[in-house]
């Protein structure tokens, strides 16, 4: 697994087969501050790259393969992460990584993994994200 950076998007992703699927995750820088980097998490599962965008907006739960799929995001996360943190580090920037979610079950889900590590509910421009600070 390797973390890549899409310099025309200011993203940091990870692209993974699992089986005849494609996971990516992507940490998408969405603003900055004088002192702050904030930072949005996308997951998505598909079959072909034209329904990616349809699976997320109609919330399609695509997955054939949990269990593959959850250990491969967990170990994105952390490699994405550490790589976030160190880039800013760089900078001398505290960064703020921001998860949103399309419907409860999954917010429950990434709630649960995220809290035990120091993740919590933030509002952030009138919407809630778990998000962390660094």
């Amino acid at each position: 697994m390797n973390v890549k950076y899409d310099y025309k998007n200011r993203t940091y992703y990870i692209k993974e087969k699992i089986h005849n699927q494609t996971m990516i995750m992507q940490l998408e820088e969405c603003d900055r501050s004088l002192d702050m980097t904030y930072y949005n998490v996308v997951l998505g599962v598909y079959n072909k790259r034209k329904h990616a965008q349809k699976n997320e907006d109609n919330a399609i739960v695509t997955g054939k393969y949990p269990f593959e799929t959850v250990s491969k995001a967990v170990r994105a996360f952390n490699l994405l992460e550490q790589e976030v943190i160190k880039e800013n580090k760089f900078y001398n920037r505290k960064i703020m990584i921001m998860i949103s979610w399309v419907d409860n079950r999954r917010r429950d889900i990434y709630y649960k993994y995220l809290s035990k590590r120091g993740y919590k509910y933030e509002v952030v421009d009138g919407q809630k994200f778990i998000c962390k600070i660094y």
